[in-house]
């Protein structure tokens, strides 16, 4: 059993992009949200993409991340 020490929060998640897990959150996406927003969002491929360039936000934000 793994017991974590630290929890990180995806440092994206206070500006997501709209394919954001925790962007339009719905029950489909609630375990992706939990994992990869979380302490394993290294992992996702979405803040992959942002970190390189690639994705970057719209601008236009209506309040539906995890934090707002």
């Amino acid at each position: 059993m793994t017991v974590l020490t630290k929890i990180e929060i995806c440092p994206f998640v206070q500006d997501p992009v709209d394919t954001c897990y925790c962007y339009n959150l719905t029950s489909r996406h609630v375990n992706s949200a939990i994992h990869y927003c979380g302490n394993h969002y290294i992992d996702c491929e979405i803040y992959k993409k942002r970190i390189s360039g690639k994705d970057k936000p719209s601008g236009k934000r209506s309040g539906h991340g995890i934090m707002s």
